[in-house]
């Protein structure tokens, strides 16, 4: 007779059981305790040496050559296999490996992500992306831009059309009266408060200022003059002059001004004059005069 672990288990041919009446001779005896002391040390140096005692929730580990320990805590729930099709719940990876990932409504918080698409929805940083695309509008704001964060490399030719541009333009300065205007002056006065300082964006975009008035009349057939200046008025530089000559104009006075001016502060005043007699530039509570400063 051999035993027949630890190739297989042993069973009760090569560990028969005696029955009552069988001589020591059937089974062997001698052979019988042979097999047993084989098996015995056979399962010894399969688990191995080490003083552990088993307590509960342990694994039992090898911990080196020929020794073993209850050491490890088994885990609550099933335990992580690499066959096994699981799902991981609460689990941390540090520095880890992914390959081929399918990641499905997840919240993802990193600073690159390479070499991989999504084929459902998810959050990167709080900004909502759908296949590659960010679906919802103004999530990103002109804050979340730090300046020349999006390159030319980054927009292919053609990328942006005309008709994806706003054509709204932006308020960079307004101000207003709501009384009238009377001089007898024959070279520009300063209107009160008709005065607007702003600060011109860059990227040379252009600015469009416009001034408004309900009215103009004179004493006689002479000539109200309006201009709007870039600085103080008269020793700026003049940008716009409007000249009216019928005694009363019904129709109200506009003039526009447009240009590229340099970028940062500036302030633009608007002065008014008579060539002869008194000039009245009308403005009421209900149709104020106005100076409106904007980017184009």
């Amino acid at each position: 007779m051999a035993t027949n672990f630890p190739t297989s288990l042993d069973n009760s041919t090569s560990l028969p059981y005696p029955s009552s009446g069988n001589f020591t001779n059937a089974p062997s005896l001698a052979g019988l305790n042979d097999n047993q002391n084989d098996a015995l040390i056979a399962t010894q140096t399969k688990i191995g040496i080490g003083a552990s005692t088993p307590t509960s929730g342990k694994f039992l580990t090898g911990t080196g050559t020929g020794t073993s320990a209850w050491a490890n805590t088994v885990p609550a729930g099933t335990v992580v296999g690499t066959s096994d099709s699981q799902t991981l719940t609460n689990k941390t990876l540090t520095s880890p490996t992914i390959s081929s990932p399918v990641i499905t409504n997840a919240t993802i918080s990193t600073d690159l992500i390479t070499g991989y698409t999504t084929s459902n929805t998810g959050t990167v940083y709080g900004i909502p992306i759908t296949t590659g695309v960010i679906n919802t509008a103004n999530t990103i704001n002109g804050a979340s831009l730090v300046s020349a964060s999006v390159g030319s490399t980054a927009l292919a030719t053609n990328a942006v059309q005309g008709n994806q541009l706003a054509t709204s333009a932006i308020t960079l300065g307004y101000a207003q009266i709501t009384t009238n205007f009377v001089t007898a002056s024959a070279t520009a006065v300063q209107v009160p408060y008709m005065t607007s300082t702003v600060t011109i964006p860059a990227g040379n975009r252009r600015t469009k200022i416009t001034v408004y008035f309900f009215n103009a009349s004179n004493t006689g057939a002479n000539t109200d003059v309006l201009t709007l200046w870039d600085g103080t008025v008269g020793s700026g530089t003049q940008l716009q002059q409007y000249n009216s000559t019928p005694v009363a104009n019904s129709n109200g006075i506009t003039m526009v001004w447009s240009g590229t001016p340099a970028a940062g502060s500036k302030t633009y005043n608007v002065g008014a004059s008579c060539t002869a007699g008194t000039g009245t530039w009308s403005a009421t509570a209900t149709a104020p005069a106005f100076i409106l400063v904007e980017a184009i």
